[in-house]
């Protein structure tokens, strides 16, 4: 054998040792890949699992129901105050820029004013008991708006109530 071929033998014998320290002897080149399996959970560990995933996801969906309760109290309130300040303002006007001073005046004011929203509901919607669903359907559309894709929260709390003591009765069998 020439000499150049036992220098390509040891330059391949020092990358590998190289190649070996660089891995941190990460690199296992007399064993087979081990497996490590983890033992598979019991029927009981998965019930709890199961049990503990159902118990913070109530907790978090009350949360939520909670929070997006109190924000539509919150806005139908600030709808509401709208409104009645839209009514004091325009009594405001009807005293100060028109002069308008005498009690009497100012209430024939406001019943002519609700007397062409009579009219304007009357042209639009028909009949006045359809005001009655406009303002549910108002009160609808804001809660559709406020809590989006959360609007079936009770229900889906209930059913996740109902799951939860499944499990717990199945997992306790007393």
């Amino acid at each position: 054998m020439k000499w150049y071929w036992w220098v390509i033998i040891v330059l391949i014998a020092i990358i590998a040792i190289l190649l070996y320290i660089g891995s941190f002897g990460t690199v296992d080149v007399t064993s087979k890949k081990r497996k490590t399996e983890k033992p598979k959970p019991t029927n009981h560990e998965i019930q709890e699992k199961h049990k503990k995933l159902l118990e913070t996801l109530i907790q978090k969906r009350k949360k939520i129901y909670k929070i997006r309760k109190r924000l539509y109290k919150i806005v139908y309130f600030i709808i509401r105050l709208l409104v009645i300040s839209l009514w004091v303002a325009g009594n405001l006007v009807l005293y100060f820029k028109f002069g308008i001073d005498e009690l009497g005046h100012i209430i024939d004011f406001n019943n002519a004013f609700i007397i062409i929203i009579v009219a304007f509901v009357f042209l639009f919607w028909g009949i006045l008991s359809s005001l009655k669903d406009w303002i549910r359907m108002f009160e609808k559309r804001l809660e559709l708006w406020i809590f989006q894709k959360y609007i079936n929260l009770p229900e889906l709390i209930e059913k996740n109530k109902t799951q939860l003591a499944e499990v717990t009765k199945t997992s306790n069998p007393d």
